[in-house]
């Protein structure tokens, strides 16, 4: 495993967000995460205190992150790994060509507009340095067409290759990696697929295999898609 002492990561009240920070502070890591709810990230901070610092912040606002990465780095330090986690799905009630101008561009300001504004707050201070490791969080829908699911597969396509084209712009040592966490068993799978949710991993499942792969990811992943090893995921 890479040496991931300081860690920050996105989207850390619910989901995935939520149970990677748990595993990963049971690991002995130093989790600086923030979410947009305030009773979640109040909800954190009276679990586990100090050096973990949680903050409520709106990825869609560029001041929002760059406070919130200029108060990790003066407190904290710069991280050695940031995970971008945060992410929103549309209605799959309705047809690509029927998505409301507000949810499509509410969905990608989240999930890609969010995940720009957390490297471009982050990066510089990494690159400086000259080691650490950027995660942005992908899906099946980042590597395939899913139905009435049109601005969520956008997004997710437009991390891949977000991710790819930093992965060229880095130092060698760093790494900027896209990532597949794979079929989970969240609020948002049975959500869009009830029936076949119940056979997937519960997230502190996946947490389970998912923590380790994410420590073990380093610099020869640098722009490589991955995919967290489920067992019997097939993409």
């Amino acid at each position: 495993m890479k040496s991931y002492d300081l860690i920050a990561i996105t989207g850390v009240t619910r989901g995935l967000g939520s149970v990677l920070t748990e595993w990963l502070i049971d690991q002995g890591k130093t989790i600086v995460g923030c979410a947009r709810s305030q009773t979640g990230i109040d909800e954190l901070g009276h679990r586990f205190g100090g050096p973990h610092s949680f903050q409520t912040v709106d990825v869609t606002s560029t001041e929002d992150v760059r406070n919130w990465a200029g108060a990790v780095i003066d407190s904290n330090g710069i991280p050695d790994l940031v995970i971008c986690n945060a992410s929103i799905c549309n209605d799959a009630s309705r047809k690509g060509w029927e998505t409301s101008d507000e949810e499509f561009d509410l969905v990608l300001a989240v999930n890609i507009g969010g995940t720009a504004n957390v490297c471009r707050a982050f990066l510089p201070s990494m690159v400086a340095r000259g080691t650490g490791t950027l995660i942005g969080l992908s899906s099946r829908a980042g590597r395939k067409g899913l139905g009435n699911l049109a601005p969520y597969c956008a997004g997710k396509w437009a991390i891949e290759g977000f991710m790819k084209s930093i992965a060229r712009d880095l130092p060698e040592g760093m790494a900027s990696i896209p990532m597949n966490p794979g079929d989970i068993n969240t609020d948002m799978f049975r959500s869009n697929w009830p029936d076949s949710a119940p056979n997937k991993p519960s997230p502190q499942e996946w947490a389970e295999i998912a923590g380790p792969f994410i420590l073990g990811l380093g610099s020869g992943d640098n722009g490589e898609s991955v995919t967290v090893p489920l067992p019997g995921y097939v993409l």
